[in-house]
């Protein structure tokens, strides 16, 4: 499953709230061994960091799984806070 970078932002965001208690995160996410999505592609891969209101943040790594909605999240760098 291929996604673009809203979702991939969209589900950073859902894995945060469900594994950190993070209300409101943000995230900001680019495809896996690139600096920036190229215009009009979608990506399987995707690195995305994310911070809440708190100052906690962390980085993941989102991967497309089989059907809409679905993904893989892999912790690259664990939650740190202030």
């Amino acid at each position: 499953y291929y996604m673009g970078k809203g979702k991939a932002e969209s589900f950073a965001r859902d894995y945060a709230k469900k594994h950190y208690d993070s209300s409101s995160p943000e995230a900001y996410c680019r495809p896996q061994g690139a600096n920036a999505p190229k215009s009009g592609y979608i990506y399987h891969r995707w690195v995305c960091g994310w911070a809440d209101e708190y100052g906690c943040a962390g980085r993941l790594l989102i991967t497309g799984s089989r059907g809409s909605g679905y993904y893989y999240g892999t912790v690259l760098r664990g939650q740190r806070c202030p």
